[in-house]
């Protein structure tokens, strides 16, 4: 593989050394024109023009050309790659962004999280808890890498909670909400409740390591629910 790569990196360099000489050949030429039509009236003045302006559009597509196989080669730059979404609301923007760098002020967080509370029928939106005999072995390092994701699904999961009462408040209305604005929060609650589920797995993945093989075969069987385990 690498000698594939080296050998696509050499034929490329040629190709580039082979496209500059037809260059410099081109522009001697050019300049050989450039030089001879001096003596020339106006008429031969503007063939000149003309050339300098064919051998710009040259110049310009040979390098086209090369940006064009490095890219190929080297793959598109990162932040070209970026897609961006629609602006949203100035004021709103101002503080997400506030919040994303800073955090929520305290008593503000516990005011939400006491606020938002678990509905009745849908509890697995409560972090699921470790499981007390699975505590019982495990390092106190790993007990607080635990309990450190186990707080960072208890804010998701309030955040889930007020998001998903938006979308019971709206789906009885939504002949008359726009579509778009539901579906972006149903969107949201799929990915957010992905990301609940996805860090529950990560939990169990830590402290699998404290398991033997047969002890892990089930424990990755176990369904999350109330406790981890």
């Amino acid at each position: 593989m690498p000698n594939n790569k080296k050998r696509k990196i050499d034929d490329f360099k040629n190709k580039i050394k082979r496209k500059m000489r037809k260059l410099e050949r081109m522009l001697d030429i050019s300049n050989s024109e450039s030089d001879s039509s001096k003596s020339e009236d106006s008429v031969s003045s503007s063939s000149d023009e003309s050339q300098d302006s064919t051998q710009a559009v040259i110049n310009t597509n040979m390098a086209d050309t090369i940006e064009n196989s490095l890219e190929n080669i080297l793959g598109s730059h990162p932040d070209e790659e970026t897609t961006k979404g629609p602006e949203i609301a100035v004021d709103l923007a101002k503080r997400w962004e506030s919040v994303l760098s800073s955090r929520l002020d305290k008593d503000v967080r516990q005011k939400l999280m006491d606020k938002w509370q678990a509905p009745q029928n849908c509890q697995g939106l409560n972090a699921p808890k470790l499981n007390p005999e699975v505590q019982s072995i495990i390092s106190a390092t790993d007990a607080k890498k635990d309990k450190f994701l186990q707080n960072i699904q208890d804010l998701m999961g309030k955040g889930i909670t007020a998001l998903v009462v938006a979308i019971s408040l709206v789906l009885p209305q939504r002949e008359t909400v726009s579509p778009e604005a539901t579906q972006a929060m149903v969107d949201a609650g799929k990915l957010l409740t992905d990301m609940f589920h996805t860090i529950s797995n990560h939990r169990k993945y830590q402290i699998n390591n404290n398991f033997n093989v047969n002890v892990q075969k089930i424990s990755h069987q176990q369904k999350i629910d109330k406790y981890l385990f």
